[in-house]
């Protein structure tokens, strides 16, 4: 969503520097429990939401781990 917002309404958040560095991060797995989810809300409980996030539902998920970190360039190479 943040690429479609037009350029003049980005905001830099107070004191952020960009991080720049050669280091990968660490493999770290976060475990995440089997539960009842709500992946989706009702119109106009959200200011904004995509189509698809939209007609409230409820979605047993089994467990499953992912990684705490996104995937880096270099990771993906």
């Amino acid at each position: 969503m943040w690429h479609r917002l037009p350029y003049e309404q980005k905001r830099r958040p107070s004191g952020y520097a960009a991080y720049v560095s050669d280091a990968q991060p660490a493999e770290d797995w976060i475990d995440v429990p089997e539960g009842v989810r709500h992946p989706r809300v009702d119109r106009g409980t959200l200011a904004f939401g995509w189509d698809n996030e939209f007609g409230a539902c409820r979605a047993n998920v089994p467990s499953f781990a992912m990684e705490r970190h996104n995937v880096t360039n270099g990771r993906f190479l």
